[in-house]
């Protein structure tokens, strides 16, 4: 796999012009990241475009999460003087914390607004965030209705919108936004892992032996006990590691082609269904540590 993973579409270009263009009208950034990879989920164009902007940092998609992960994530964002929340965006209860949350970093916008007259006055918030990683969710939650399309899958989104979310707030729904090149390797494989790059765009095999190996050095011995899988002393590269990974889980689950060959498309479209689907468990690919 190269080392570098480009996709940046068009409309992914425009949007970055576009919220430039619309950052004088915003009072908040929104800024949606996925629970299991809190590092490699936060979009680096994004942060310096929204700088000196009221911001908070939604952890989602809780439920796939390792709980005792992200409190740690939570902690460490607290420590940095960042305000974070886990979210699930699709309970009401989750978008209706998010929305008493957004109002209560915006008090001293809201009480100078009254003090001009302006009583109605809404904040104004950016939802913005990295491709799949369920902001239009979020957005639909906190209007109320199905005002912004959703998938399970990136690039659904394509222009900017802005909705009314009850009285005192007004959010825009934007594209999910990657940064032109990927530049860590891991970073990569993780992002491609949750569904945020399409799945065209990296060689499905390679991807999935190489977090077949990261799910192997985090959750060895639930590997071992799922798929027999463990991980030997020997001096492979990762890429060769993942491979013979997962083809031993092919072995296992009797993912075979005509003659006995393991058939490595479908363990690998096995293993990445089964963990985005979170038939695996509550599992985390990233700790604080790793910043």
């Amino acid at each position: 796999m190269a080392q570098q993973i480009q996709w940046f579409p068009g409309h992914m270009a425009k949007t970055l012009r576009e919220l430039r263009e619309e950052m004088g009208l915003c009072d908040c950034i929104v800024e949606v990241c996925d629970a299991r990879i809190p590092r490699s989920s936060r979009n680096p164009e994004l942060l310096r475009i929204a700088e000196g902007k009221t911001r908070l940092l939604l952890l989602n998609k809780e439920d796939l999460a390792d709980a005792a992960t992200t409190e740690e994530w939570l902690k460490f964002y607290a420590a940095k003087g960042q305000a974070a929340m886990a979210t699930q965006a699709q309970r009401q209860g989750s978008a209706k914390a998010v929305a008493r949350k957004i109002l209560e970093l915006n008090e001293e916008k809201i009480a100078r607004a009254r003090s001009r007259g302006r009583i109605n006055r809404p904040i104004r918030c950016f939802v913005a965030g990295i491709p799949n990683c369920g902001k239009s969710t979020l957005v639909n939650s906190l209007v109320g209705r199905k005002a912004a399309a959703t998938s399970n899958k990136p690039g659904v989104t394509r222009s900017l919108s802005w909705l009314k979310a009850g009285t005192h707030l007004s959010v825009l729904d934007t594209p999910g936004l990657l940064w032109p090149k990927v530049e860590e390797r891991q970073a990569a494989i993780v992002l491609g892992a949750c569904a945020a790059i399409k799945d065209d765009v990296m060689p499905l095999t390679e991807l999935a032996g190489e977090f077949l190996l990261l799910l192997c050095q985090r959750y060895a011995g639930m590997m071992e006990r799922e798929y027999g899988l463990v991980l030997t002393d020997a001096d492979y590269t990762e890429a060769e590691q993942g491979e013979l990974l997962l083809e031993a889980l092919a072995r296992n689950r009797g993912l075979l082609r005509q003659g006995g060959e393991a058939d490595l498309q479908r363990a690998a479209r096995h293993i990445l269904t089964a963990f985005r689907s979170g038939s695996l468990g509550h599992l985390s690919l990233e700790s604080p540590e790793q910043e």
